[in-house]
């Protein structure tokens, strides 16, 4: 299925000049031969060019709102692709698709704005709902009558105005619902300059922190130093790394005593003491550079090439 060429609200501006209106008579054909044969492109252009229709529509609702008009300008071109299926030239009258589809778009932004602007945890109610759709209009009355009230004395008129519509509603009702309609709201996707539409969104600032790379950086030295650790276990003798490993090295974290390991090795806890000392010794010297010491199979085979010399 071809997709439409959506795009967000700041590029739907420069779009505007490449977006081709249709005629009433070339949309009519194009309708036509979107039901007749299923025609993708047909839809393609219709949707296309009703794009600054939900524009329109969305800009109208951030003006009243405090929600990014990105977002209702995204949900506007939403509903318009979910109505495109459900409408019927032939079964509505003959109304256009934009009478069709104006009232459904204004109605999903209504239900938006309820849900995601600042007043949506007041909005679960039917009166506050009826506060929310009639704010300007129960506002504009109660000015009119005294225009010189402060916050107070509105907030209090307003209610009482919107009791007679809905009861239970009151004073701190109105004014919750008014601080929080005040509130300021910003999408992660709006532009951080808004002269500038190649401007960084505030989204590009966000830490991720699954890249932590101070512990990524700690990690990888931690392991690069396992691995040395474990290359210089190799110049150790079988004994010396069993010591060392035994004393330093044990997963659980339950290192053992000298004691047990001179029970273990049928020496006293003194020459453990000894042995360990040494390995660390040629530990330390191993994995500070000083890499030419002999691991154990080299010192036999050096041992072992001597003997004839000592024998003479």
């Amino acid at each position: 299925m071809l997709a439409v060429e959506f795009a967000t609200f700041q590029e739907s501006e420069a779009q505007k000049k490449r977006i081709v209106l249709l005629t009433p008579e070339s949309e009519r054909q194009l309708w036509q031969h979107w039901k007749q044969f299923d025609d993708q492109i047909s839809r393609k252009r219709i949707l296309n060019s009703y794009l600054p229709f939900c524009r329109k529509i969305a800009t109208e609702y951030a003006r009243k709102s405090q929600v990014p008009i990105q977002d209702l300008y995204g949900e506007a071109q939403l509903e318009m692709v979910k109505q495109f299926p459900r409408y019927n030239p032939e079964n509505n009258a003959g109304a256009s698709f934009a009478t069709f589809l104006d009232q459904r778009l204004r109605g999903k932004l209504r239900e938006y704005i309820i849900r995601n602007s600042g007043p949506v945890k007041l909005c679960t109610t039917k009166p506050i709902q009826y506060l929310f759709a009639n704010w300007g209009a129960l506002n504009q009355e109660v000015r009119r009558t005294n225009p010189e009230m402060n916050d107070h004395a509105r907030q209090t008129a307003i209610a009482k105005l919107a009791a007679q519509k809905h009861k239970g509603l009151t004073t701190d009702d109105v004014r919750e619902f008014e601080a929080r309609l005040r509130s300021c709201h910003c999408s992660l996707n709006t532009a951080v300059k808004d002269d500038n539409p190649d401007s960084q969104e505030f989204i590009d600032f966000l830490v991720d922190e699954r890249d932590d790379f101070a512990a990524m950086a700690e990690t990888q030295a931690y392991e690069q130093q396992v691995g040395e650790l474990k290359n210089a276990l190799g110049c150790l003798d079988p004994r010396e790394r069993a010591i060392i490993e035994a004393r330093f090295l044990q997963e659980d974290g339950e290192n053992k005593k000298l004691q047990d390991l001179a029970t273990q090795f049928g020496v006293s806890s003194e020459r453990i003491r000894q042995i360990e000392n040494a390995a660390l010794k040629k530990l330390r010297t191993f994995m500070e550079g000083g890499k030419n010491i002999a691991k154990p199979a080299e010192r036999k085979s050096r041992a072992t090439k001597a003997l004839p010399a000592l024998a003479v």
